[in-house]
């Protein structure tokens, strides 16, 4: 057995070494052919080694003609190296993405092209997700910002209209009108719900609710509306189903991947199956499935239908808000965003899988509840308003604060109001005692509602606060519940709505 490096054969373990390396390596001839490849070429591309040694580089390159080559090779002699990212076919047809790192290397006379070659399939898609999630994230600032400043505008316009309805329950065809724009400003208001569910910027109520029941509940709907050519198959197989979660969104965003099925399958019908499954989540899981989310237990809920199909070119973009595949005015573009949204903010992920002419398959995975306590009910106790509350208004927005004040005062209330919080930081320090609760919006310039909801807890430790926004900074709104605010009031409103939570505050 030899003891030294000198006693073994060197061109021996020169080749070994290279054989174990674990990137490519090529050895390429001046006229472009392949002399020597080692093992990892032959696991990257699927090419035995005799495969690679009859082949020309030219043939591993689309791009890479005769032409091309000579130019490559001239670069190489004048510099001695050359470093680039191209794709090679492999032998299956797929195209891989490979780094090489070329040297020119002389031998017994005659120059070769010494390359290194990695693969860097993986890097490439961590950089395409990393890019995808910077946009959606970049798209969501802009969705909230929209629907915050869309929202103060719908608070005017339903309220004002709820106001005048009151005045007119003597005129039908002028009531008829008002209805007309109260219907109108609520489908816009949902619209704006689906933006702030894709930006995550509208704080979830979250409930332990049971995933079978709201499927359940979406096929119910669903099933009113499909044609005969589509069937549904339900292999709802979970045993765990309850997760921590807002029982509305999660609703909807099932109904909404339903739809997307039915409106795929319209045209020449097909089956849509709706699929549940346990799944135990780990890091190589969730890295190889693109899942940004804690390993642990999961429900996955799966839509596959036999549809036409995503193009591959956008499959990328279909959770983008505003972005649609049907024809024009069948579709907002807002569906899938607010999916998306929904399942982020349930620390959970989606994913999209189609192929042309053979369907698509959406999977959504959200952690299963690990927390004791009630499911969720549809039914909510009312407490009732009692005595002449005095209620203090803090909102910037003009529009929006009258419209709070003439609500308010409908209500039996008294009310008074500021546009400026140190303004009604003042005013509460001199007559907390008579102030039974405070109406707060959130977002404002110069003292924004976090800094103004302490304050006035300095001066009244047990004031009740209930705080308004047309949408939240994520987490904010937690956080100040978590510190004492009595509850939360989602911009644009109804009397009703704000009469219920003035209700829950004050009692």
């Amino acid at each position: 057995m030899a003891d030294t490096v000198d006693d073994f054969d060197l061109d021996r373990l020169s080749r070994l070494a290279l054989e174990h390396l674990p990137d490519a390596v090529y050895l390429v001839h001046r006229d472009a052919r392949i002399v020597y490849v080692n093992k990892a070429a032959t696991d990257i591309l699927g090419y035995s080694q005799d495969e690679f040694l009859a082949m020309r580089i030219t043939q591993l390159n689309d791009n890479m003609s005769k032409d091309r080559w000579d130019v490559v090779w001239s670069f190489l002699t004048r510099t001695g190296g050359n470093s680039m990212e191209v794709l090679h076919r492999a032998k299956d047809g797929r195209l891989v993405p490979v780094e090489i790192n070329a040297r020119l290397v002389t031998f017994e006379g005659v120059d070769y092209s010494y390359a290194h070659v990695r693969d860097i399939s993986t890097r490439r898609n961590l950089e395409v997700r990393l890019r995808q999630t910077e946009k959606m994230e970049a798209l969501g600032q802009l969705a909230g910002g929209v629907a915050h400043d869309f929202n103060n505008q719908l608070v005017g316009v339903l309220g004002y209209a709820e106001l005048l309805k009151d005045e007119l329950q003597d005129h039908p065809m002028l009531l008829d009108y008002v209805e007309q724009i109260m219907g109108a400003g609520a489908r816009s208001a949902d619209l704006t719900r689906q933006l702030l569910a894709f930006s995550r910027q509208a704080p979830p109520s979250m409930t332990r609710v049971n995933v079978h029941e709201l499927l359940h509940e979406a096929l119910n709907v669903l099933r009113r509306t499909l044609v005969r050519k589509i069937s549904i198959q339900c292999n709802l197989d979970a045993q765990r189903v309850l997760v921590q979660g807002d029982a509305s969104l999660l609703s909807n965003s099932f109904l909404n991947l339903a739809i997307n099925a039915r409106d795929a399958m319209a045209k020449d019908g097909g089956e849509l199956v709706i699929e549940t499954k346990e799944m135990e989540l780990d890091h190589e899981f969730c890295e190889n499935h693109g899942l940004r989310v804690e390993p642990g237990s999961y429900i996955r809920v799966s839509f596959t239908d036999t549809g036409v199909g995503i193009p591959e070119d956008i499959t990328s973009r279909v959770f983008e808000p505003f972005f649609t595949t049907k024809p024009k005015g069948e579709g907002t573009g807002l569906g899938l965003a607010a999916v998306y949204g929904t399942v982020v903010a349930h620390e959970g992920a989606v994913t999209v899988y189609s192929e042309l002419d053979k369907g698509t398959a959406f999977h959504v995975y959200l952690p299963l509840s690990k927390a004791l306590g009630a499911e969720h009910s549809s039914k909510e106790l009312r407490p009732h308003l009692s005595g002449e509350p005095h209620i203090l208004v803090i909102e910037d927005e003009d529009p929006v604060r009258r419209i709070a004040i003439l609500t308010l005062q409908s209500l039996g209330c008294r009310v008074t109001a500021f546009s400026s919080p140190a303004e009604a930081i003042e005013y509460f320090g001199s007559f907390s005692a008579d102030v039974d609760a405070v109406l707060l919006d959130m977002c404002m310039p110069v003292m924004d509602g976090s800094t103004t909801f302490r304050l006035l807890k300095q001066i009244d430790p047990e004031v009740r606060v209930l705080l308004a926004s047309g949408y939240t900074v994520r987490g904010q709104a937690k956080r100040l519940l978590d510190e004492g605010a009595k509850g939360f009031l989602q911009k644009p409103f109804l009397r009703a709505d704000l009469a219920d939570k003035l209700r829950t505050v004050l009692h």
